[in-house]
């Protein structure tokens, strides 16, 4: 906005001045003082703008194996490692802060270079096995050498708890055979009876193997009751 000249010696402000949208790189300042008779002397300085900074790819708890991808469970909740891919337009000059919290706890999983041209970067592996069994997110927090910061978030499931363990396995009895006993009436079509207690989960899976010491005899994969319950397997051969 327009505004008069100071009376001798001294300054004057321009203030909130919206340049988002000029590029980034150098910018020029020209400064007009016109007189009551219109006569006027310009002045001007060149100024840099670098309101960029390098997004991220990709932000990522690797699968290790014990885990699928963006997934914290008994396999990794003391050993999580993470990934983060920067694209090629990275100039060098910004690093990468990796964090991640469960919106009380927070893990620090350091910072690093982003190296210019585009990198994969490495974090962990880190303990979390102090966070929350919930919804955690990964935050990944880029800042250059002129004080911009971005922050980018991904979200990751942590459950690291595993099920209560079935509270009983038996053979049941019938007309061929006597409890947890399996005989040649009925040793190509065995039944396992597996019950569980009050605080099953019908979203856990449970299998069932046979062996005598060699290659295991498996029954058809189920799920556990929802609460105190049971499920068969039956004709197990």
């Amino acid at each position: 906005t327009q505004t008069n000249a100071p009376a001798g010696a001294g300054s004057v402000s321009f203030t909130g001045i919206d340049v988002s949208g000029l590029g980034d790189g150098s910018l020029t300042a020209t400064v007009t003082v016109t007189d009551a008779a219109g006569n006027a002397t310009t002045s001007m300085v060149t100024v840099t703008k670098d309101a960029t900074v390098v997004p991220v790819t990709s932000a990522q708890v690797t699968a290790d194996g014990g885990n699928a991808m963006n997934v914290i469970n008994d396999s990794n909740d003391t050993a999580a490692n993470i990934q983060v891919v920067f694209p090629a337009s990275a100039d060098g000059t910004e690093t990468a802060a990796v964090v991640l919290d469960d919106g009380v706890a927070t893990v620090n999983f350091g910072s690093q270079s982003i190296t210019s041209g585009g990198a994969t970067l490495s974090f962990g592996p880190m303990d979390v096995s102090a966070l929350a069994d919930t919804g955690l997110t990964l935050r990944v927090t880029v800042t250059d050498t002129n004080g911009n910061e971005v922050e980018t978030t991904q979200a990751i499931t942590k459950d690291a708890m595993a099920p209560t363990a079935a509270t009983g396995i038996t053979i049941p009895m019938s007309s061929d055979n006597a409890t947890d006993f399996v005989t040649l009436a009925t040793e190509s079509s065995v039944q396992f009876d597996v019950s569980f207690g009050a605080d099953s989960d019908a979203a856990n899976t449970v299998d069932i193997d046979i062996d005598d010491g060699g290659a295991p005899v498996s029954g058809t994969q189920t799920n556990a009751p929802a609460g105190a319950g049971s499920v068969s397997f039956t004709g197990i051969d």
